[in-house]
């Protein structure tokens, strides 16, 4: 998994030798195994490494439990440690609860960067996330922006090392490790399309017509990505042009 992550970060040119990172730690597998790979990266890319939680406060007493769960984790290997408990969980009129949680969570990131002068900011999502995210986008009836799903890199520093890391291989990288990690049971709750998407509709595609959707999902992500952009550089020319 290591040697995968490191051709993703050359092939999109995640990280320079000296960047300060800052990791996104919620607890689970995804984020934990993301610190530990960039861990194993620092000595030689000389990265400074500092690691956020953000409490939501929505599941209460595991809320907490996880914030503790991640102090601890950054405590063993002697990183620094940034959180924040949301100060409110009841969501602003015409607001989704989903847009308004990463948006509070993206501010805090922001601002752990800014103090402690990192500029790359770290997210765990991975390939089973981006399958995900294009079938919840398809879904929901998107162009190019939505069906091309999350970025390898945006806006210079949000990288996400693991997207073209599969759950499992995740998983399998944690347990050899030795790592533990902690278990979101408000992502079996149907209450969400994404929980949905990844609990009944993947499997039913994986199993009924392709064993290897979600990596063909994120391989299209992939091309869209790519004809967007050169359909975007072939407008910016002839806008140039005059």
């Amino acid at each position: 998994m290591i040697k995968k992550i490191e051709q993703t970060i050359h092939k999109y040119s995640l990280l320079e030798n000296g960047d300060g990172v800052v990791v996104a730690l919620s607890g689970g597998p995804d984020s934990c195994a993301l610190l530990i790979a960039l861990l194993g990266l620092a000595e030689s890319r000389s990265l400074k490494i500092i690691v956020a939680h953000y409490n939501h406060g929505l599941r209460g007493a595991c809320s907490d439990a996880d914030e503790v769960f991640c102090r601890n984790l950054a405590q063993k290997y002697d990183l620094v440690f940034v959180t924040r408990k949301m100060a409110q969980t009841s969501v602003p009129k015409g607001v989704s609860p989903e847009d308004y949680f990463r948006r509070e969570r993206y501010r805090f990131l922001d601002q752990a960067a800014l103090d402690y002068g990192a500029n790359k900011i770290a997210l765990g999502h991975h390939l089973n996330d981006q399958a995900e995210t294009v079938l919840q986008n398809m879904l929901r009836g998107s162009g190019l922006d939505g069906l091309k799903g999350f970025l390898p890199i945006r806006e210079s520093r949000y990288i996400r090392p693991l997207m073209e890391v599969s759950r499992r291989e995740i998983i399998d990288f944690l347990r050899k490790a030795g790592v533990e990690y902690c278990e979101d049971h408000s992502n079996q709750s149907e209450a969400y399309l994404r929980n949905r998407i990844r609990g009944e509709l993947i499997p039913f595609l994986r199993g009924k017509f392709n064993p290897r959707i979600e990596e063909n999902l994120a391989r299209t992500a992939d091309i869209i990505r790519r004809d967007d952009e050169w359909i975007n550089g072939c407008v910016d020319a002839i806008l140039s042009s005059g």
